[in-house]
């Protein structure tokens, strides 16, 4: 039986996975900071937006402004999209919620109600929207200070929450240099139905960008890395 495919937004990704990612899963961009994980999201957003679907972004690490900053200098405009109700981009610390009595306040303390919380307003936006495709950058920030074993607690949940909703997700991890794993609390990964490596190389004297397909269910896909830059309009692959 065949899958039904959504784009990377990234053509040369796609053709190394089969022509795109299995709707509805759950992939994890992961790698160093400043090696294109963030630009690669902002890609596949653009590819819904075209397709006239409804898109969610939430940042943890960077403000609103920030994402669309980045958009324009690749030459890539997020406000008319806005401005219909097309994409919604949603920080973190921002996100508010209705507590008991009705009262407005923010985003909990306690990792376990943040996470709740950020859920619960993905779900609202999806079921109110229908939206079709989900960007978590990064995964940990939610609850950076809390020891591996809860981020891992906490993670597997929040999964769990993410496919019942069926839309298909990018999660970005953030991972110091030299990680052996491709999360930071080791399991992310094996729950994640699909695994994109992105990290950088010097050869010959020049630093390159890679990105590597670590893997993806239900998909053959191509065992090598490939090579590239970022300039206007985003990644552009190159020949090392």
């Amino acid at each position: 039986m065949s899958l039904n495919r959504v784009s990377s937004g990234i053509k040369e990704l796609d053709k190394m996975i089969g022509g795109g990612f299995p709707e509805g899963d759950i992939i994890l961009y992961s790698g160093p900071p400043g090696t294109g994980k963030t630009i690669a999201c902002l890609h596949f957003i653009v590819d819904g937006l075209k397709k006239g679907e409804n898109c969610i972004y939430i940042s943890s690490e960077e403000t609103r402004g920030k994402i669309l900053e980045h958009a324009k200098l690749l030459g890539l405009d997020f406000d008319g999209a806005i401005k219909k109700r097309k994409l919604e981009i949603f920080q973190v610390e921002d996100i508010a919620f209705q507590d008991p009595l009705g009262r407005r306040s923010k985003l909990p303390r306690e990792p376990e109600q943040r996470m709740e919380r950020l859920t619960a307003t993905i779900r609202r936006w999806m079921e109110k929207y229908n939206g079709k495709r989900l960007v978590v950058d990064s995964l940990m920030a939610y609850a950076i200070n809390e020891p591996l074993n809860q981020k891992a607690l906490l993670n597997s949940e929040m999964f769990r929450e993410l496919d019942s909703l069926g839309m298909t997700t990018i999660l970005v991890s953030e991972l110091p240099a030299g990680t052996p794993a491709y999360s930071q609390d080791g399991i992310t990964e094996i729950m994640a139905d699909g695994i994109i490596l992105f990290g950088h190389e010097i050869k010959g004297g020049r630093g390159y960008k890679t990105l590597e397909v670590v893997k993806m269910r239900d998909t053959k896909v191509t065992d090598e890395i490939r090579y590239f830059d970022i300039a206007t309009g985003g990644i552009r692959f190159i020949k090392s």
